[in-house]
C-alpha cells in the first residue's frame, strides 16, 4: 500500500510540474484537445452529462455529502460520518493543486458558450476527486456494512457516477482530458490513505470498547 501511494505521488508530481508548465490551451497528453459542444451534440447526452457534472457543483455536493453525514449520525455511526464529512478534504486539496498550477481551462474550439459555469483553474478536476473520495468512500461502507440489494444499489450507483464523471467533464468543455486523468489519480490516493485511516480507527474503537466492557465486567 505505501509504495503505490508513493507511486501515485510521484506520478501525481509529474502531472502537476508539466500541468504547471502547460499554460493556455497548451497540451499536455497527445489526448488533450480543446473540446466544444458542436456538432457533438446530442440532447440526451447532453442533459446527463449535465446531470452529473450538477451534482458536483458546490451546493449540491455539500447537500449531499450533509445528508449522508445526518443519515449515519441518525443511525448511531458517528465514526462513519466523521469520516464521511472527512471526504471533502479531497476536493480542497484539488483546489490547492489548481492555485499551484494556474493552469488555463480548455477553450470551446466550435466556438459555443460552454454548458456548465466554470472556476477559473483547471488543473486537475475536482469534480472527479470529490466524486472518487466521497461516491468511493460511500461505496466501502455499503459494502462492509449493508446486505442484500440496497448494498448493490449502493455500489453501482456510486461506480456508475464515479465512472460517468470525468467523460462528462471533458465533454461540457471544462477540463482537458490530462485534467480528469490526474482528478482520479488524486482520487484514488486520497480515497486510499482515507479508508485505511478510517480502518485504523474503527479497530481502536474497537480495542477501547473490548477494554470498557472488560473493565466493567470485573468491577465488584
Amino acid at each position: 500500500m505505501r509504495r503505490r501511494i508513493l507511486f501515485g505521488g510521484l506520478l501525481l508530481a509529474l502531472l502537476a510540474l508539466l500541468a504547471g508548465r502547460a499554460p493556455g490551451n497548451r497540451s499536455l497528453l497527445p489526448t488533450d484537445r480543446p473540446r466544444g459542444m458542436g456538432d457533438r451534440r446530442r440532447a440526451g447526452l447532453t442533459v446527463l452529462m449535465m446531470g452529473v457534472s450538477e451534482l458536483g457543483t458546490p451546493r449540491w455536493a455539500t447537500a449531499i455529502v450533509a445528508l449522508a453525514t445526518a443519515l449515519l449520525v441518525l443511525s448511531r455511526r458517528k465514526l462513519e460520518a466523521l469520516f464521511v464529512l472527512a471526504t471533502l478534504t479531497g476536493p480542497a486539496l484539488s483546489l490547492v493543486l489548481k492555485v499551484a498550477t494556474r493552469r488555463a481551462r480548455p477553450y470551446s474550439g466550435s466556438g459555443d458558450r460552454l454548458l456548465y459555469p466554470m472556476d477559473r483553474y483547471s488543473f486537475p478536476s475536482g469534480h472527479v476527486v470529490l466524486f472518487e473520495v466521497f461516491y468511493g468512500f460511500v461505496a466501502y461502507l455499503a459494502f462492509m456494512g449493508l446486505e442484500g440489494t440496497l448494498r448493490w444499489a449502493v455500489v453501482v450507483i456510486s461506480s456508475v457516477l464515479i465512472l460517468l464523471v470525468g467523460p462528462s467533464r471533458v465533454f461540457l468543455g471544462a477540463h482537458w482530458t490530462s485534467d480528469v486523468a490526474a482528478g482520479y489519480l488524486i482520487g484514488g490516493l486520497w480515497l486510499a490513505l482515507l479508508t485505511a485511516t478510517y480502518r485504523r480507527a474503527q479497530k481502536n474503537l474497537h480495542r477501547r470498547d473490548q477494554a470498557e466492557n472488560g473493565m466493567a465486567t470485573f468491577e465488584p
